[in-house]
């Protein structure tokens, strides 16, 4: 009887005990393979439906370039934009500013190393109402970039009523570098004796004149449209 106990004992510890722990070290993989195969599969149907999707996303992608442009700030087409859409609406702008490219906050830079930054713009358009309305409902569906207006007063035009003078401040947008961003001068720094602020308006420019002349960095730089 010992010995059955014994024999028992010995069939336990030595046969029984490390096929458990081995077929329970095996379930245990098998769950891990199962999740994983799962999870290559949520991967596989993902990548599927991209590839479906591969024209409208190439578009998408072009359109957001267009919207944001990547490495430029692009200043130039953007005026171009605007005169060509004033001149369709029937306004005249009579100044177009740009500030300083500010990152905008909580921003990261994206494996190109470009970080989105936002760029002030101040207008002042003249024009009758409706005039002015299209032309802000031309800059919504035909300007090819993204603007955000902040803030807009409406007054009685010099030449008196039904003329009105609407000024703009706004941003325009741009993926940019970090140090593109941070090598541009402050506007309100005081300049040195003899040398001129940066950012003072130049007057009698015009809006081509002015597109020419940018070469994407023209920050402060007022363009006069006819």
């Amino acid at each position: 009887m010992l010995v059955i106990v014994l024999l028992g004992v010995l069939f336990f510890f030595f046969v029984w005990s490390p096929l458990s722990d081995q077929q329970a070290a095996l379930e245990e993989e098998t769950t891990a393979l199962e999740q994983q195969e799962q999870q290559l599969r949520n991967q596989l149907a993902q990548l599927e439906m991209i590839q479906d999707n591969e024209l409208q996303i190439r578009a998408d992608l072009n359109r957001l370039r267009s919207l944001i442009p990547p490495g430029d700030p692009a200043q130039p087409s953007f005026v171009r934009s605007a005169q060509l859409a004033a001149d369709a609406s029937g306004t005249n702008i009579l100044s177009l500013t740009f500030g300083q490219p500010q990152p905008v906050e909580g921003a990261v830079a994206n494996n190109e190393g470009l970080v989105l930054a936002q760029i002030g713009v101040n207008a002042d358009v003249e024009g009758g109402y409706f005039q002015t309305v299209d032309l802000f409902r031309r800059f919504e569906i035909e300007v090819a970039r993204a603007v955000q207006i902040d803030s807009l007063a409406v007054a009685e035009a010099e030449e008196g009523f039904p003329a009105l003078t609407t000024s703009v401040t706004g941003r325009v947008f741009a993926l940019l570098e970090t140090a593109v961003i941070e090598s541009v001068p402050d506007p309100n720094a005081t300049p040195a004796e003899g040398e001129t602020p940066e950012g003072e308006p130049t007057e009698g420019a015009d809006a081509e004149a002015g597109a020419e002349g940018a070469d994407g960095t023209t920050d402060g730089e007022e363009v006069q449209a006819q």
